[in-house]
């Protein structure tokens, strides 16, 4: 599941389902928003052969800031052809994203909050609750322009001597969860 579909030769609907986690013989049509993240016609006619070398989800460690009680993750693009093509945006659409709070490195008496997201618009978790290891789901909307995602937040407990923590990006996707 997820990653970019070859970058040569044939191109099928069901190639474009299989790379979700779909049935390859789901149905699907031209108009579905998965067909037109994958190929970047958002409008008008749509090619199965654009589709090529291009992905609508990945997962793994996508990035990661470095380790302290308050952190960020540099901001990076998302169209530059490492995840994305500017082609596959369009003013409105959502994008996905799975933040995860390294549970490894903040202690799981820690609360980690007060994360915010950034690309055209803003979404904040904050008052995360107790425990480590937390999964911030989360979407903000492509508002045109602005091609990149940042992300920044911290440890907002008492007095601990595990104050330190790490964010990871581990799931950017076109076409939701």
């Amino acid at each position: 599941m997820a990653g970019k579909l070859p970058a040569s030769g044939a191109v099928s609907i069901s190639d474009l389902n299989t790379n979700v986690g779909n049935s390859a013989t789901a149905t699907t049509s031209f108009n579905d928003n998965l067909v037109r993240c994958f190929t970047g016609g958002r409008s008008g006619a749509v090619s199965l052969g654009n589709a090529r070398g291009k992905a609508v989800t990945f997962t793994g460690t996508i990035a990661q800031s470095g380790v302290g009680s308050s952190v960020s993750l540099s901001a990076f693009s998302l169209t530059d052809g490492t995840y994305f093509t500017a082609d596959q945006f369009l003013s409105g659409q959502p994008l996905y994203v799975t933040a995860l709070i390294d549970q490894s490195v903040w202690a799981t008496v820690n609360n980690p909050a007060n994360w915010t997201f950034t690309m055209g618009t803003t979404a904040t978790k904050t008052n995360g609750g107790t425990g480590g290891g937390k999964n911030w789901y989360m979407y903000t909307t492509y508002t045109g322009g602005t091609d990149t995602l940042k992300a920044s937040g911290g440890y907002s407990g008492g007095s601990t001597s595990f104050p330190n923590g790490r964010c990871n990006i581990t799931y950017l996707s076109l076409v939701g969860f």
